[in-house]
């Protein structure tokens, strides 16, 4: 039998509207989250996380419609700018959701990566 992995991996990312109650107890955050889907430990999560402005909500949209799309250097962008958003929070608001979804691009940039890499090379 397999053993489950304790590590979260997401199943699906989707930009959603902030709740509007949300949006009147923490005004000063954006009014679009990221809404990651993600399994660990057998069992299925949803978790909502906040961006920190209507302008990186935008972005976030289009480079996950552009990933989805198989464009990986679109992953690559994605990937930078969930980081930098990841690297504003403070500790103890860090949600193993944020691993599942550097979990889920990181293989998708690195072969992004890798392939201009090669590019580089070949020319």
């Amino acid at each position: 039998m397999a053993e489950l992995s304790s590590e979260p991996r997401a199943t699906d990312l989707l930009l959603k509207r902030r709740r509007p109650v949300e949006r009147v107890l923490c005004p000063e955050a954006s009014g679009w989250a990221l809404l990651v889907r993600y399994r660990a430990g057998g069992s299925e999560f949803a978790t909502r996380l906040s961006l920190s402005s209507d302008d990186v909500a935008l972005r976030v949209d289009c480079l996950l419609a552009a990933t989805r799309m198989g464009d990986r250097h679109a992953a690559c962008e994605l990937f930078a700018c969930l980081h930098g958003e990841w690297g504003i929070r403070r500790l103890v608001q860090r949600d193993p959701a944020w691993d599942a979804v550097f979990r889920y691009l990181a293989p998708i940039a690195a072969a992004a990566s890798q392939a201009s890499d090669i590019g580089i090379r070949g020319r």
